[in-house]
C-alpha cells in the first residue's frame, strides 16, 4: 500500500444519512469508498456519513465549506455531496436528475456528487477546476451507491476517463450565495451561525465602534435582531424585501466574542469557532447569535430558526 492517506466524508440530506432507518445505506456507502479507495492503493483514516437538513442546499453547501475551510491537510480530503433535488409537482418524468460533478478546490480539496441549489455555492470563489460526469444521470436508483464512490475516487486518483467529464463554467453555471444575510449553521447547542453580506458586516462592525461601552475586553453595544420564517433559498426575493414587525425582534449584546458578557444575555458576536471564505476568496470571521447560558439545559432567549432563513438586525 502506498502512503497516501486520506479522508474521505460523504455529505447527505438522502436516505443514506445513518439514521433511523438508513443505518444500511450509509454502512453500504461507506463500504463502498473502501473497495474502491482499496482499488487504487489508497489508505483511508477516515471514512464518515455527515447528515443534512433535507431538501436545504443551504445546509448541505455550509457543511461543505466548514469541512473544507478547517482542514489541516486538505490536499487529503475528499468530500461527497448527496442532496435531493427540490420536491416538484407531479415528480420528474423518467426520474431524471442532474449529472453529478467532480472538482478541486484551490488548497486540493477534492470533491463531487451533486450540485443543484447552493451545494457549491460558498466555496464558489476557491473552485480551481470542476467536471460534469457526463454519464452519471440515469442506470441506478442508489446513484450515491453506485456511482459517486467509484468516480470521485476514480478521480482523486487521477483515473477518470475524460471522455467523460464536461469543463464547467464555474462563474455562470454555479449559484452565487443568497445577497440577504441568513442563518448559516445551528451547533447543539443552539449557537446560530450566520452568512451575513458585506454592508450587514459593516453596519455590525460600525455599530460596536460607535456604541460599545465597557473595558478589559468586555465592550458590548446594544443591538436587536430577528429572523424571518421563509428560506432565502428558496424566496430570495421576498426575503430580501421582509422586514419582522418590531415586536419580533429581540434584544441582544453585540461583542467582539461570546464569551465577555453576562449569562442569561442574548448575544450577537462579531467572530466564533468558525471560518468561510468570502466571495473574493478572503477568509472572513462568522458572526453567530446565541444565548450565554450557565448551563446548557436553559431555555434560549429566541426561537431557533430554519436553517437558511433570513436575519434582520436594528439598533
Amino acid at each position: 500500500m502506498t502512503s497516501r492517506t486520506i479522508d474521505i466524508v460523504h455529505i447527505t440530506d438522502c436516505h443514506d444519512t445513518g439514521a433511523v432507518g438508513g443505518e444500511l445505506a450509509a454502512i453500504k456507502v461507506k463500504r463502498r469508498y473502501a473497495d474502491r479507495a482499496d482499488h487504487h492503493d489508497i489508505a483511508t483514516r477516515l471514512i464518515e456519513v455527515a447528515p443534512a437538513e433535507e431538501f436545504n442546499t443551504i445546509d448541505v453547501g455550509a457543511k461543505f465549506s466548514e469541512l473544507a475551510t478547517s482542514a489541516v491537510n486538505p490536499n487529503r480530503l475528499v468530500l461527497a455531496i448527496n442532496a435531493a433535488p427540490p420536491s416538484i409537482p407531479g415528480g420528474t418524468g423518467n426520474n431524471e436528475r442532474r449529472n453529478f460533478v467532480l472538482g478541486r478546490l484551490k488548497n486540493g480539496v477534492v470533491f463531487g456528487g451533486t450540485w443543484g441549489g447552493h451545494c457549491l455555492s460558498y466555496v464558489k470563489s476557491e473552485i480551481a477546476e470542476l467536471y460534469e460526469l457526463l454519464d452519471s444521470n440515469n442506470g441506478s436508483q442508489f446513484r450515491s451507491l453506485e456511482v459517486l464512490p467509484d468516480a470521485l475516487l476514480d478521480f482523486k486518483a487521477d483515473k477518470i476517463d475524460t471522455a467523460r467529464l464536461r469543463l464547467v463554467d464555474v462563474a455562470k453555471e454555479v449559484p452565487n450565495v443568497p445577497r440577504h444575510s441568513h442563518a448559516w449553521t445551528i451547533d447543539n447547542f443552539g449557537n446560530v451561525k450566520l452568512f451575513l453580506n458585506d454592508d450587514d458586516k459593516v453596519r455590525l462592525r460600525s455599530l460596536f465602534e460607535a456604541k460599545a461601552k465597557g473595558t478589559d475586553g468586555r465592550r458590548v453595544a446594544p443591538v436587536k435582531f430577528a429572523f424571518g420564517d421563509r428560506s432565502v433559498e428558496f424566496a430570495p426575493a421576498a426575503n430580501a424585501q421582509f422586514e419582522p414587525a418590531s415586536s419580533q425582534f429581540a434584544a441582544a449584546a453585540l461583542a467582539q466574542k461570546l464569551f465577555c458578557i453576562e449569562i442569561g444575555t442574548n448575544v450577537v458576536s462579531l467572530t466564533s469557532s468558525a471560518k468561510r471564505w468570502n466571495t473574493r476568496g478572503q477568509f472572513t470571521d462568522v458572526e453567530q447569535i446565541a444565548t450565554l447560558r450557565g448551563e446548557p439545559h436553559k431555555p434560549l432567549g429566541y426561537t431557533l430558526p430554519k436553517i437558511g432563513a433570513p436575519v434582520f438586525f436594528g439598533a
